[in-house]
């Protein structure tokens, strides 16, 4: 890209900071850490999960909860 462009677009070093907080602080805000989906998706469907632990079936047990995590993320 040409060096003038992209002094016309570059951002200032405390303006860049200021925006990587506010794009930090908003995340926070707006999307649950990928442990409090498990968590939710985990307390809602425990019969679920508990279910198929108890027939040893670990591995469609995770990818259960995968799938209901990944849904509780979108809510």
């Amino acid at each position: 890209m040409n060096s003038g462009i992209q002094n016309l677009i570059r951002l200032h070093d405390d303006e860049e900071k200021k925006f990587a907080d506010f794009i930090k602080t908003t995340r926070k805000k707006l999307i649950s850490a990928p442990k409090v989906a498990a968590q939710k998706a985990t307390a809602s469907n425990q019969e679920l999960i508990v279910g198929l632990l108890e027939k040893q079936k670990v591995t469609q047990a995770i990818i259960q909860l995968r799938e209901l995590a990944y849904d509780e993320f979108l809510k």
